[in-house]
This record gives structure tokens, C-alpha cells and sequence, in this order.
């Protein structure tokens, strides 16, 4: 077996590389049960992450995690959707998780939803 990368476990288990990308790195988007089973497979494979610097990187980082709270109207378009989707993806590779409030109540108490 070649190299064993994200691209080859997707087409091995029939996913997008998009979803064997966010499971890899826990986001929460993906269902637990799809997580799961690609996490048993890539450690089946052999599957490693990153290069040797990167490995580095992510050993400095602490084991924090930032919440970051996105406002947003029930009214506003659905292109801002597009937009705040990649800020949460971005933000996910950042360790920080983020929240979007969509109802008035929350938004003029500026409180986090309970999820």
C-alpha cells in the first residue's frame, strides 16, 4: 500500500476528502458514528497526520479550547451562511469552536445557545 493519506481514506470509504478532513480533526459537524468509523480506519491503515514540523507546532499548542459567539440575524441572507461557515472551519483548525445565535433573545442578551 502506497502512502496513506486523507484523499485515499475517503475514496476507500466512499466520503468526500472534506469529511475524512473534519472527522480527523474533530469537528463536530460530523456525526459521531462516520467520526468513528473513520478514525478506526485511518489507525488501521496507518494513517499519520501532518508533516514532522507541523507535529512540532501542534505539540507547543495547549490543550485549549476557544469559544468564539457569531451573531446573526434570523432575517439576514443566505450568502452570510457561506461566509460563516468557513469562519467556523477556520476557527476549528484554531482550536476554537464557534456558536451562532440566531434568535433575538439570545442575540440582545448576548448569550451563548445551550448545545
Amino acid at each position: 500500500m502506497g502512502k496513506v493519506t486523507i484523499q485515499s481514506i475517503a475514496k476507500d470509504l466512499g466520503l468526500s476528502r472534506n469529511t475524512v478532513s473534519m472527522a480527523l480533526k474533530g469537528n463536530e459537524l460530523v456525526t459521531p458514528r462516520t467520526r468513528e468509523r473513520i478514525l478506526r480506519y485511518a489507525e488501521q491503515v496507518g494513517y499519520t497526520t501532518g508533516t514532522p514540523r507541523e507535529e512540532m507546532h501542534r505539540e507547543k499548542q495547549p490543550d485549549l479550547l476557544y469559544h468564539i459567539m457569531i451573531l446573526r440575524r434570523p432575517d439576514v441572507a443566505v450568502y452570510w451562511d457561506k461566509v460563516i461557515n468557513g469562519i467556523s472551519e477556520e476557527a476549528s483548525r484554531n482550536h476554537c469552536q464557534t456558536q451562532v445565535v440566531v434568535t433575538r433573545e439570545d442575540e440582545e442578551e448576548k448569550r451563548l445557545p445551550r448545545g
